[in-house]
């Protein structure tokens, strides 16, 4: 694929992950760090056992890789995994948290993306798991219905809007004759709410 786009000579902007090179340019933000910084979060508000839903493509197994190096260093143990297919839906969570509480259960769980998260939280409600009491529950990035749902959901912030309009104006920066920033990191925030 990068072969091809470097062949069509058009100039290119990548968006999401400034953890590889970009072709011609990049924003976004550093999703093994956003990762680690949900896991140093949750240890921080005193959760241990943690757990991890989310897919097998690269960018759900980059979050978890980030996820589990935080746990370690900080001496919390092996974070548990619960891999759902890609795509996912949030069945798919509900299904997972199941399978996540049938053994040793976890405090809390991180989950890939906040579709999953909202499945996780509807699972809790139908196996009458209260959120954060009984676990905790933290999504990424930040999507409209995380501040909907009850108990309000805790989640990575991740700037997709700035994102795109940065995109844009790198775009028509380069178009103009300009030299825009090669890489742009918008950075992440944990939106912090009810559910962890």
């Amino acid at each position: 694929m990068r072969t091809s786009v470097l062949r069509a000579g058009i100039p290119v902007v990548e968006t999401w992950d400034v953890a590889e090179p970009p072709i011609h340019m990049l924003v976004g933000l550093s999703n093994h760090a956003a990762r680690q910084s949900a896991a140093r979060y949750l240890l921080g508000k005193g959760y241990s056992r943690l757990a991890y839903i989310g897919g097998s493509d690269d960018r759900s197994l980059a979050r978890l890789q980030g996820f589990r190096q935080a746990a370690q260093e900080a001496g919390a143990g092996e974070v548990v995994s619960a891999p759902v297919p890609v795509p996912s839906s949030p069945t798919d969570a509900g299904r997972a948290l199941v399978r996540l509480m049938s053994g040793a259960a976890p405090r809390a769980i991180f989950c890939s993306n906040d579709m999953l998260t909202t499945g996780a939280l509807f699972e809790c409600a139908r196996q009458r798991i209260r959120v954060p009491q009984d676990l905790a529950i933290m999504g990424f990035a930040d999507l409209p219905i995380a501040a909907c749902t009850e108990p309000r959901l805790t989640s990575m912030q991740v700037r997709a809007t700035a994102m795109g309009e940065g995109a844009g104006q790198m775009l028509l920066a380069h178009l103009e004759g300009k030299a825009p920033q090669r890489i742009v990191d918008l950075g992440f925030g944990v939106v912090e709410r009810d559910s962890a």
